[in-house]
């Protein structure tokens, strides 16, 4: 009986021992996996044509992630970004610098994969370039534009009154100039 019992004992320790033999090679691999402060700020430059004035490694639902500001010429933006793979969890405007009538810019969404150009610094087009891809989907007269987010992703909601007086609210993707929604007012 005795002897049953050292035997469990050992057995019970055994476990104990590869379980957090176990847990510290999986923490341990995780922190070698994670992108390098300096690649991943040099990555986010690159991508949307700005500088970081910081970067941080924060704990983001359990999940490590960079939270960075950027600073680019359309304003200044948040920018949450997996630590492991590089995707970015989150982009938010801290500051927006809207574009002047005198500074035309082409309708023409980016493609995500590609790095933005400097005018575009954290979003795929501009509010000129979403106002100009509500009036392509909509007939009418443009009436207000709104940055907003919508499922964690930037949107831009363009209003536009038809000739027939109905307000119409054009939901365009900030990072790819998608029409998302139409949404035709009483």
């Amino acid at each position: 009986m005795r002897q049953r019992k050292n035997m469990w004992l050992l057995l019970g320790l055994l476990i104990l021992l590869l379980v957090i033999a176990g847990v510290q090679l999986w923490t341990a691999d995780k922190e070698e996996n994670q992108i390098p402060r300096d690649t991943m700020k040099k990555t986010l430059e690159s991508r949307y044509a700005g500088s970081i004035t910081s970067i941080v490694l924060v704990d983001e639902a359990g999940k490590a992630a960079y939270k960075s500001v950027l600073q680019g010429k359309t304003g200044t933006y948040e920018i949450r970004a997996d630590a492991y793979s590089g995707h970015i969890l989150h982009i938010s405007p801290l500051q927006i610098h809207v574009n002047h009538p005198s500074e035309p810019a082409p309708v023409k969404p980016s493609d995500p994969a590609k790095p933005q150009s400097s005018e575009n610094a954290a979003y795929g087009i501009s509010l000129e370039q979403a106002k100009a891809i509500a009036l392509k989907q909509v007939e009418g007269v443009f009436d207000g534009i709104e940055i907003e987010e919508v499922g964690g992703a930037a949107v831009y909601e363009v209003e536009v009154n038809t000739p027939n007086g109905q307000e119409v609210k054009v939901q365009v993707d900030a990072h790819t100039g998608v029409v998302l929604s139409v949404l035709w007012e009483d």
